[in-house]
């Protein structure tokens, strides 16, 4: 093969190879979604927010980290998705009035997948204005770089103004891809558990054996009193 047929060749593959795979990294990019991704909400009103994993990565924790504008929304409350645990990264909290601070991670082995809801929190109206509820630092799957892309736009009450930032970024630790089982927080829940189950098991075991005394004691008095 002579020299111009090898470089048009490799001119091919290499083309070729950047549509194939150029293209199929722009359609897996890894991100958070929030859904709905817009809305109204009435001074006073609540809004549920799901939190959705979109492409994610072979991996079954992250951390999620969102911030809203406290003047205009509040967050009033969060929830696990379906088979997923979550452990607040606020001083022990899922979310506080303008945050929301979760490291989140499969109940189970495995890795998250396309489109599953990985939590939700409530925000409540507070005055009218255009609120963006957004992502920040920190906000990311385990072992990827930080996710601080779209999140959502909420017109509170009749609106008016400029669209509001949610501000402040929050931290917190993030769980190894692992989950569950070597996180410190997850190893402390798995303990505690395990205490639990320890002093129930415990506590029904003096029980039994004390009513086993009881019984014994009962049998030697009944049989002296008969004989």
């Amino acid at each position: 093969m002579n020299t111009f047929k090898k470089r048009f060749l490799i001119a091919g593959v290499l083309i070729g190879g950047f549509f194939l795979f150029g293209s199929a990294g722009k359609a897996e990019a890894q991100s958070f979604t929030l859904s709905p991704a817009s809305g109204t909400v009435t001074v006073g009103g609540t809004q549920a927010i799901d939190i959705i994993a979109t492409n994610p990565p072979a991996t079954g924790s992250a951390s999620i980290r969102i911030t809203v504008p406290g003047s205009l929304l509040n967050v009033t409350g969060y929830s696990d998705g379906v088979g997923t645990l979550t452990f607040g990264a606020c001083s022990g909290n899922s979310y506080t009035t303008t945050q929301v601070c979760a490291d989140v991670a499969l109940s189970g082995p495995g890795n998250f997948t396309n489109g599953q809801v990985l939590g939700t929190f409530t925000v409540q109206g507070i005055a009218n204005g255009v609120a963006n509820v957004g992502f920040v630092a920190n906000n990311k799957y385990y072992g990827q770089a930080d996710y601080t892309g779209t999140g959502a736009t909420f017109t509170v009450g009749s609106g008016g103004g400029s669209p509001v930032d949610g501000v402040g970024a929050v931290s917190g630790e993030q769980l190894p891809s692992t989950g569950v089982f070597d996180d410190k927080n997850f190893l402390w829940y798995g303990l505690t558990l395990v205490s639990g189950g320890f002093l129930v098991y415990s506590f029904n075991k003096k029980r039994t054996q004390k009513a086993l005394n009881h019984s014994m004691i009962d049998h030697f008095f009944e049989k002296n009193r008969l004989g």
